[in-house]
């Protein structure tokens, strides 16, 4: 990038209160009658003076050094002060001085630009100067390098007898599905995930699977519950919806979770993990949800609610710091969101999002079987995100019950 170098001069006329403005500022002087004008404080007369900011670097990535930002001044002497454009995720050093340094963010997730400006403001009863110049830095994201590997999965739970987990054979082949990828696998995200329409009776994810290593948070709305497994050797949960892991869950979904629930009241999840032994650390919040049917919504959806639930457990404190430091990847079954590709007003709020495929996946019970494209992964990556549907048990075939079924999809996010 080039500088965005400003320069601006001071003027002086022999006319009452004028006030001379320029691309960067402005500049009043009064003169005194019979005389000549008054000294702005220390330093020659102003007549002449500029201001004009240079910086070591133009381009830098998240978690780079620091670096200098020089004010080079002519005709003054007067003091430099130093500020940062609204939203910048870097530092200043010190705020004033003639020379300073520029500290870039620790994590970025999409290139920003950022601006530092020096001013000099000087007022007294004859003199005003307003000297300001800018300089911009291109700040790009570190590609940390990490690779998610998720498998999504509604196992139909809640509705009928029929439907999935809560039949103990077709629960069983759902689990042998899981336990055959869980070496490669980070995270487990399900919906539905329950044994009745209470949310709430259901055998977690991690004690049923087979294997060791593995952790389970839950989430629950009306009559339905989201479980997010996560193998706890290589992730550690930061923060979460729930207050503790396990059988301590969170009540948060889609329509505000009444108690007399709508077609609108479905769960969602949220956590910040950390991946253990990254250095720097690397976090990521993962969002499954499990979407109402049709478009997205504000109101009926809660939508509000939804997003200052992204803020509070992401640990930042606007929508454009999520934007620009936070690692995220939302994943569920989102019915017309995902088979629409209508996401737009997640990525509003979660940045560009770059969505896995469309897998038909829903369901067995459809005019065309699997007619639907509703199990997605959505992810500000480095890359587009993959997918694809795991085979079933050996000499086992899709559907594996026979009533609503959803296909389970496996998908890698690189960052």
């Amino acid at each position: 990038m080039r500088f965005n170098n400003q320069r601006n001069f001071l003027l002086k006329l022999a006319r009452p209160v004028l006030v001379i403005f320029s691309l960067t500022g402005f500049l009043g002087i009064t003169a005194c009658g019979g005389g000549g004008g008054d000294n702005p404080g220390p330093g020659p007369d102003p007549v002449g003076a500029s201001l004009m900011v240079r910086a070591d670097k133009s381009q830098v990535t998240a978690a780079d050094g620091q670096f200098a930002v020089v004010a080079v001044k002519s005709g003054t002497t007067l003091p430099v002060t130093w500020s940062l454009s609204a939203g910048a995720q870097g530092k200043l050093d010190a705020v004033t001085g003639d020379a300073i340094h520029y500290i870039p963010p620790a994590a970025l997730n999409a290139t920003s630009m950022e601006y530092i400006t020096a001013t000099i403001d000087y007022d007294s009863a004859s003199t005003k100067i307003h000297l300001k110049s800018t300089v911009s830095v291109q700040v790009s994201p570190q590609k940390s390098g990490t690779t998610v590997n998720i498998l999504q999965y509604n196992v139909k739970g809640d509705s009928k007898k029929t439907g999935g987990w809560n039949v103990d054979t077709i629960r069983n082949k759902q689990l042998e599905i899981m336990s055959n990828y869980s070496g490669a696998l980070d995270f487990i995200t399900l919906e539905q995930a329950t044994l009745d329409t209470s949310g709430t009776s259901l055998p977690l994810v991690s004690d049923v699977i087979g294997k060791t290593g593995w952790s389970t948070i839950v989430s629950h709305c009306y009559q339905d519950a989201i479980q997010i497994g996560y193998d706890n050797t290589r992730w550690t949960p930061v923060n979460s919806l729930a207050v503790a892991q396990g059988r301590s869950q969170a009540v948060a979904g889609f329509g505000s979770c009444p108690a007399i629930g709508t077609n609108d009241s479905r769960p969602y999840n949220m956590v910040l993990f950390q991946r253990n032994g990254s250095k720097p650390a690397f976090q990521v919040l993962l969002v499954a949800v499990h979407m109402p049917h049709g478009s997205p919504d504000t109101i009926s959806w809660s939508l509000t609610d939804f997003f200052n639930a992204a803020l509070v457990v992401a640990n930042v404190q606007s929508i454009n710091q999520l934007k620009q430091t936070t690692n995220i990847i939302m994943v569920g079954d989102m019915n017309e969101v995902s088979n629409d590709n209508n996401y737009s007003v997640f990525s509003n709020v979660f940045g560009t999002l770059q969505a896995t495929p469309q897998l038909p996946t829903c369901c067995s019970n459809s005019r065309t079987q699997w007619q639907f494209k509703y199990d997605r992964v959505l992810s500000n990556g480095s890359q587009v995100p993959t997918a694809s549907i795991p085979s079933p048990p050996a000499g086992v075939r899709y559907p594996l019950g026979n009533d609503e079924e959803h296909l389970p999809i496996i998908a890698t996010v690189k960052f």
